[in-house]
């Protein structure tokens, strides 16, 4: 008998992003969780990954519908490196946590706010989202959040 949800033959066909798959779990086995839309990834259980949104210098909220028809009880949001982005360090497929970019506009408020409702995810910058910064990949001295909008797109997950 299987003692981890790894261990539970699964099959899934991969489908495009901001898909739902559902998974069936054999039969007389106990499924490790009450969602009809589990797909097992590399940040466990994602039951929603949005496609890739372009960035832009002058948007201050982004959003996604997420199609699962109840507040996501987890939310995140990363930067996906599109191409070999030298500001950075960022390779093409890897994902920066957008929670990385810092406020570099001397404002008292924070870089980013992440939240969801029964419909969509939402992230919302400060008014001038061309003032944040990120840290380089290896350490050093901030760069423009405007550098990095040729090179990068945002992508949500929820569950």
């Amino acid at each position: 008998m299987p003692k981890r949800i790894s261990d539970l033959p699964v099959a899934a066909t991969p489908l495009a992003a901001g898909s739902l798959v559902e998974v069936s779990v054999p039969t007389g086995t106990q499924p490790a969780y009450q969602s009809e839309n589990v797909l097992a990834s590399a940040l466990g259980p994602v039951v929603f990954a949005s496609a890739q949104i372009p960035l832009v210098n002058t948007t201050v909220v982004y959003s996604a519908a997420h199609g699962l028809g109840y507040v996501p009880r987890f939310v995140r949001c990363v930067l996906v490196c599109l191409t070999t982005d030298a500001n950075i360090g960022g390779v093409a497929g890897q994902e920066l946590d957008v929670m990385a970019l810092v406020n570099g506009g001397g404002s008292p408020y924070g870089s980013a706010f992440l939240y969801a409702d029964a419909t969509n995810v939402y992230i919302t910058f400060p008014a001038n989202p061309s003032a944040m910064k990120v840290v380089p990949l290896a350490g050093g001295v901030t760069t423009s959040f405007a550098s990095l909008v040729i090179n990068f797109a945002l992508k949500f997950y929820a569950l």
